[in-house]
């Protein structure tokens, strides 16, 4: 159980090593892809439908709905 334990947490250890130093060289590089002069660039985010708030007794009360 001990050896189990101890090759768990080398592991996790290399890994942590491993994925902080490529993180590490991608923000030193910053080698990213130009975009060419008057690129439009589209983003695309979830739409979002809300509805108005209902009149009479409950007017106040106005709810939002996400699509998914």
């Amino acid at each position: 159980m001990r050896r189990l334990g101890m090759a768990v947490f080398g592991s996790v250890i290399a890994a942590a090593v491993v994925l902080g130093g490529v993180g590490a060289y991608g923000q030193l590089t910053s080698n990213s892809a130009p975009l060419e002069p008057n690129t439009l660039v589209i983003e695309r985010e979830p739409a979002r439908r809300t509805t108005s708030a209902r009149t009479g007794c409950c007017a106040r009360r106005s709810t939002t709905r996400r699509r998914g």
